[in-house]
């Protein structure tokens, strides 16, 4: 189907994401017809950026992240960039665009960066380790994704293990077409994963694997991304439902143990809380399902823009124009509380 441009002349160039005729829509290979009504949106997102539809955990959790991500309040950079730009009489693609273009390092698209400070506490663990626990064709050390876990599994190899320091006990959960795999590789249709977080793993404690990175890290001047909120100054209040998913999902448990240990090193290095913010959380939950590295950042923008959307949608429709916006001095005005039916 790809062989052809589609005037029939040979191809300048490819791509491996989506193909029209006149007949037909194909996204990586599937129907885009047939995806309709049948496949979440996000599942589908997935899909697009990873090549592959999820199972349905991670397509579970997929949804979750960019739910927690779509919004957070009209003082949010973005949303004041975008109804600016529609107080000024911009379209309201306009108005999104303004929004999106202040997501950086500091608001919303530092997922990538938290990840990478999560990879560099865990790289610590697994080189301290000494296991050499690596798969044929994988570099001596390395940790396994949660795919390359489960095969190790069934084939008896095992690589360090998260241990729950309340029960003393270590889980190897992890999902596979929809299943939670334990240790044994035996299937099971809900996850064996306790309640109580993971706060330590095999040696090298994964305490001290993150109070080193933090040294590192703040020792050259630099703010450790997904950490810390000018707000939810405490914790965040969608964390503990995201891990929560996470950890009912039967994932392995790594990133989302890093990041809780970095929390812990970071508090511990300044004096006073410094909690995981919404990157943070996000780039725990992606590495547990394998989502590509470099595209957490793209994932939270896909959420982020409808909220963006929603908020340039009501500049556009209740405020008049050139009006001075205050980014501090607004008020919620719209339903009481309420829960869903």
């Amino acid at each position: 189907m790809g062989s052809r441009a589609a005037n029939g002349s040979a191809p300048d160039w490819s791509t491996a994401l989506s193909a029209t005729t006149a007949e037909h829509i194909s996204l990586r290979g599937y129907d885009l017809a047939q995806l309709i009504g049948t496949v979440p949106f996000p599942a589908v997102v997935h899909l697009l950026y990873t090549g592959e539809l999820p199972d349905a955990a991670t397509a579970r959790l997929i949804d979750a992240v960019m739910v927690a991500s779509i919004d957070h309040g009209a003082g949010a950079p973005s949303v004041l960039a975008a109804r600016t730009a529609i107080s000024g009489g911009a379209t309201l693609q306009a108005g999104a665009a303004a929004g999106l273009l202040t997501l950086g390092e500091h608001h919303g698209a530092a997922v990538d960066a938290a990840r990478d400070v999560l990879e560099s506490v865990l790289d610590t663990v697994v080189a301290g380790s000494g296991s050499g626990f690596g798969l044929p064709g994988e570099a001596h050390g390395a940790r396994p994704t949660p795919r390359e876990q489960a095969a190790a599994d069934k084939a008896g190899h095992r690589y360090p293990t998260l241990v729950h320091e309340q029960t003393g006990t270590a889980k190897q959960a992890v999902v596979d077409g929809g299943a939670a795999v334990d240790a044994a590789g035996a299937g099971d249709e809900t996850s064996t994963a306790p309640p109580d977080r993971p706060t330590a793993v095999a040696a090298p404690d994964l305490a001290a694997a993150a109070d080193g990175v933090v040294a590192a890290v703040r020792a050259e001047g630099r703010r450790i991304a997904g950490f810390g909120h000018r707000q939810h100054r405490e914790q965040d209040p969608r964390l503990d439902r995201l891990f929560g998913l996470a950890r009912e999902a039967g994932v392995p448990g790594w990133h989302l143990a890093a990041a809780e240990a970095i929390e812990g090193a970071l508090g511990r290095s300044v004096g006073r809380p410094v909690p995981i913010n919404i990157d943070g959380a996000t780039a725990a939950v992606l590495g547990e399902v394998g989502f590509p590295r470099d595209l957490g950042n793209a994932l939270f923008i896909a959420a982020r823009l409808a909220g963006v959307l929603a908020h340039a949608n009501e500049e556009r429709q209740t405020m008049s124009p050139m009006r001075r916006i205050d980014p501090v001095r607004h008020a919620y005005a719209g339903p009481d509380p309420r829960e869903l039916p």
